[in-house]
């Protein structure tokens, strides 16, 4: 079973980061963490539903938990609560993490994202994981939109237009450019014969049509999406490469660091550790 809670957060609290002033190191498991991760973060997540889920119980692990993730984790400081409700999204949808990804699909539609936004996240979750983990992902996801409709009664609507530009390339381009200060993007050094089109074709497809023939989610949150996907995977490379793209945008050091730091909840620790690594070769804390 998964939490279908249907709530909303305050449109004020979602936009900027859920800081605390507790620390575990400092207090340990203390009652008053734990009924503020509840109070603030779980329970308008998930309603009040056992952490561990409901053969789980609410024993004392469940508890300890919700102080370690919802607590210290989700206390930090660098990204606000909404974008790591999509970053988390993001990891368990590239794992696959057919357990815990429709919990957190609504959990992320009482954070405000839309059904068409997550889609679309499932739709960039082809480029890290393949096509069969994106197909996996989004039928969790229709699921979970099918079930909270039944309770709500809201109305299917849809935003995305079937219609394609004619300059899909160019703009493609354009993308990649403002991304990684090239046309061809992170395709610029693929070992390929002289006048194979494939790196046009990985362009247009990634920079044309996900990232701007999809543009409901900003294009900061994607770039953070596909970096939480990578370290999730330990795709560490791929991971260094991005986190290149979005110190060109504009995104703050802290952000790659938080939703590296987020992912480690769910793809693990050893390759959110790799990802560390490689962000403080890409991008030095004296930087």
């Amino acid at each position: 079973m998964h939490s279908l809670y249907v709530g909303q957060f305050d449109p004020e609290q979602i936009q900027k980061p859920h800081v605390t002033a507790r620390r575990m190191h400092a207090e340990g498991f203390s009652a008053e963490f734990l009924d503020e991760a509840l109070e603030q973060v779980q329970y308008p997540l998930f309603g009040r539903w056992g952490l561990i889920g409901e053969k789980g119980g609410n024993d004392i692990y469940a508890d300890r938990c919700s102080v370690y993730i919802f607590g210290q984790y989700y206390g930090r400081d660098g990204l606000d609560l909404k974008t790591r409700g999509l970053l988390v999204v993001s990891a368990l949808s590239v794992l696959l993490r057919e357990g815990v990804l429709p919990t957190w699909t609504n959990a992320c539609r009482n954070l405000g994202w839309s059904e068409d936004q997550l889609k679309e996240l499932g739709a960039l979750v082809s480029h890290i994981g393949g096509f069969p983990v994106s197909r996996g992902a989004l039928m969790m996801m229709d699921e979970v939109f099918e079930k909270r409709r039944a309770i709500t009664g809201e109305p299917v609507e849809s935003r995305v237009s079937a219609e394609t530009r004619p300059d899909l390339y160019e703009a493609a381009c354009h993308m990649a450019e403002r991304l990684f200060g090239q046309r061809d993007g992170d395709f610029d050094d693929l070992p390929l014969p002289a006048g194979d089109p494939f790196r046009k074709e990985m362009v247009t497809w990634v920079f044309g049509y996900l990232f701007t023939e999809r543009s409901l989610i900003p294009v900061r949150a994607k770039v953070l999406a596909v970096i939480a996907m990578c370290a999730a995977l330990g795709r560490t490379p791929m991971a260094r490469r991005w986190m290149g793209a979005a110190r060109r945008i504009g995104c703050s050091r802290v952000e790659v660091q938080e939703t590296i730091i987020t992912a480690a909840l769910y793809g693990g620790w050893p390759s959110a550790r790799e990802a560390l690594g490689a962000l403080a070769e890409t991008w030095p804390l004296q930087a």
